[in-house]
């Protein structure tokens, strides 16, 4: 396999290609559960897994490096091929990732001091003994060796968030480049997080975009993130802006690159300071926005959530300590590193992995011919706060593309459009599509000129999901469906479906390609197809399966798809007893500052593929303890707290403990809670389950 890119996109084997790539941090998840997340990432619709190797995960203490068990690179490396991805590593030396020191460990911190992050010939020496340790993990696997690593990450964030700047800071990165290259990280792409003007050293610029900010030590409300803007623009100036060391730069500089992402958000991380609260539609409604502005490669970060690992000396989150270390100030969790991601801490996936699904599934078809498309923005530039105006964009290749609309920002309400003409020029005059309401919170991506078979559409008021069996175009939206044919096709035909069906829509291959409609999670893993679901569960299909899944029966019709209900379930939800106990350790806390309760589990169901309690609480955190040790914790957001109990072989007896929240803390809460007549609140309201099953279709 041979990979690459031009001025507009990225190649495989010399042909147009639109990589699509998720961030799975290994060392922050179980083992034993990476094959699973990652064909979940697959069935969503990403090629590639990228990962950062934290530094102080693998030698914490000096001398002692450590990639056993949960760290062991090697070993995920090998389970990522199995799965048929790609991989992309992003090395550092420093990363950031909200973890303690950015990655760095304490002592190398305390023994270089501000030398870390320099042209320091002792600090250089110990970032090639990291990288060469990195390497033995991953020697002979990649592109050119016939493996699956296509790219590598140097450092992050370089001159923006601390490390040298100018001349010195672009020599740094080009050290260290020639250091991977020497060592042996010889691939054909390597890249540099570019935004906030920071140092690349020649390497390929990768760009990001988040809902949030929390970061930023405020409570208030952000104005209209840039993010859900449609403009050339690639910098999104809210990434680390807690953090003003920046550099002013021109976009224009970057015109003959392809514009990628490593860290669109898949979700965002909580602080202690602001607790957002993000939804599929926040992360669906970035992602269109990158489309829109011509992205030629999709890059989540996180796109599946994760625990830090425990440390052997202190904890190993983001937190403010005695190294200061520039751009690590936030406070974060000890444990949980859930991100609010497609795929959850615990591995569930959520609705903002369905909303993703529909535009990566997308990619995938028509990626080759997106890819190859420029991008043509309005004359009058709209800014961030500008409600009334319409979003909007086109890419296309001579006369076919997609006209991009995004009329959706983030806790704003959008001015609705009426009967709206949109228009595309073409050589001859311009092509209209037909008059269409366009409201508050609505976006898509409608085609112009799209070959069909060996037929071309002249335009179609939906968004393309994908083509099945390659002579069935489906597409989805909210507007009536209207279309029309320049030549209509005599090999393929073209079916649509309601955008709130396609929330649930999932592709699976086994003789050849099904469409299933389910709430439940079908996909393929490896040379099975299984389902997943709490509860018994339905899935519509089309086409009809040639042979009755195992466990289902066909019950009737709706439209063109089948519909197969699942004939038993074995699910049953436990039954939980809380209660106020006082046998947690203490931890040095004053005890009028927390409660703790003690949670029993009767009536476990057997071979439950994981059971999730979902924590109905009111308070500033909450922590676990399963066997009288601390696992777990949780910022109160005003949701419930969700914790997967598998990784604990389902204990029958937790305690949890809640830290009362004071209304003088002045916290961005996403839902604040009532408070008590005192001004605080401390409880535990309710405790409910959800049972999960998991079983094999075909």
């Amino acid at each position: 396999m041979n990979i690459g890119y031009n001025e507009i996109c990225f190649l495989k084997d010399g042909k147009p290609w639109f990589p699509t790539m998720g961030e799975m941090h290994f060392s922050r998840t179980r083992r034993e559960d990476w094959e699973t997340s990652l064909y979940k990432m697959k069935a969503c619709g990403i090629e590639a897994v990228a990962t950062y190797v934290f530094w102080n995960h693998h030698e914490e203490i000096e001398g002692e490096w450590d990639f056993s068990g949960n760290k062991d690179l090697h070993a995920f490396a090998l389970a990522a091929k199995k799965c048929g991805m790609l991989m992309y590593l992003r090395i550092g030396p420093w990363v950031h990732g909200e973890a303690r020191n950015g990655g760095f460990p304490d002592w190398l911190c305390l023994k270089l001091g501000d030398r870390i992050r320099t042209n320091d010939p002792e600090y250089l020496a110990l970032a090639e003994g990291f990288y060469r340790k990195i390497y033995e993990q991953v020697a002979g696997m990649m592109i050119k060796d016939g493996g699956h690593i296509f790219g590598v990450q140097i450092e992050n964030e370089y001159g923006h968030c601390g490390g040298l700047t100018g001349d010195a800071g672009e020599e740094h990165m080009d050290y260290l480049k020639n250091m991977a290259q020497r060592i042996g990280f010889d691939v054909p792409i390597y890249t540099a997080t570019g935004w906030g003007g920071a140092c690349t050293g020649g390497l390929l610029d990768v760009w990001g975009g988040y809902p949030e900010a929390p970061w930023e030590w405020h409570n208030k409300e952000y104005p209209p993130f840039a993010t859900y803007n449609i403009t050339p623009n690639k910098n999104d100036d809210m990434i680390a802006s807690n953090y003003k060391r920046r550099r002013l730069f021109n976009d224009s500089t970057l015109a003959d690159v392809p514009f990628a992402t490593a860290e669109l958000g898949g979700g965002i991380q909580v602080t202690y300071a602001r607790r957002p609260v993000i939804s599929g539609k926040d992360i669906s409604a970035l992602t269109l926005c990158r489309l829109a502005c011509g992205v030629a490669l999709l890059g989540y970060y996180m796109f599946h959530g994760g625990t830090n690992p425990r440390g052997k000396l202190t904890s190993l989150n983001e937190t403010p300590n005695e190294i200061n270390m520039p751009c690590c100030s936030s406070i974060v969790p000890v444990f949980s590193y859930d991100f609010q991601a497609p795929i959850g801490e615990y591995g569930r996936v959520n609705d903002r992995f369905s909303e993703l699904r529909m535009l990566l599934t997308m990619v995938r078809d028509f990626g080759t011919e997106l890819a190859q498309m420029n991008t043509v923005f309005p004359e009058k530039r709209i800014e961030p706060d500008d409600l009334e105006s319409l979003r909007s964009s086109v890419r296309r290749k001579g006369e076919s593309g997609f006209i991009f609309v995004n009329n959706y920002v983030r806790h704003y309400k959008m001015a609705e459009h009426k009967k709206v003409t949109l228009r595309v020029p073409m050589g001859n005059g311009e092509l209209c599509f037909p008059e269409a309401d366009i409201k508050d919170g609505q976006f898509f991506m409608w085609p112009f000129n799209m070959p069909v078979g060996n037929g071309i559409l002249k335009y179609a008021t939906a968004t393309p999901l994908c083509i099945l069996n390659g002579d069935t175009y489906i597409f989805y939206g909210e507007h009536e469906f209207k279309y029309e044919f320049v030549r209509e096709p005599d090999n393929a035909r073209i079916m649509w479906i309601p955008r709130e069906a396609t929330e649930k829509a999932q592709r699976i291959v086994t003789d050849r390609e099904y469409l299933v409609l389910s709430d439940a999670l079908v996909m393929n893993e490896g040379d099975r197809v299984t389902v997943t679901a709490c509860g018994k569960t339905a899935l519509k299909v089309y086409p009809d399966f040639t042979s009755s899944p195992n466990g289902f029966e066909k019950i009737g019709t709706n439209g063109e798809f089948v519909i197969y209900s699942q004939i038993t379930s074995d699910v049953k939800e436990p039954r939980i007893d809380f209660k106020p106990t006082d046998i947690i350790p203490q931890d040095g806390e004053p005890k009028n500052e927390y409660k703790d309760f003690e949670i029993q589990l009767s009536d476990i169901p057997q071979n439950a593929e994981d059971i999730y309690l979902n924590i109905d609480y009111a308070g500033e955190s909450a922590r676990l303890y399963v066997d009288g040790e601390f696992v777990a914790d949780d910022f109160y957001r005003g949701i419930p707290w969700q914790i997967g109990l598998k990784r604990w072989n389902f204990p029958k007896k937790l305690y949890i403990r809640i830290y009362t929240l004071y209304e003088r803390d002045c916290l961005y809460i996403y839902d604040m809670p009532e408070y008590d007549p005192d001004g605080s609140v401390c409880r535990l309201n309710r405790i409910t389950a959800e049972t999960e099953e998991k079983k094999v279709l075909f």
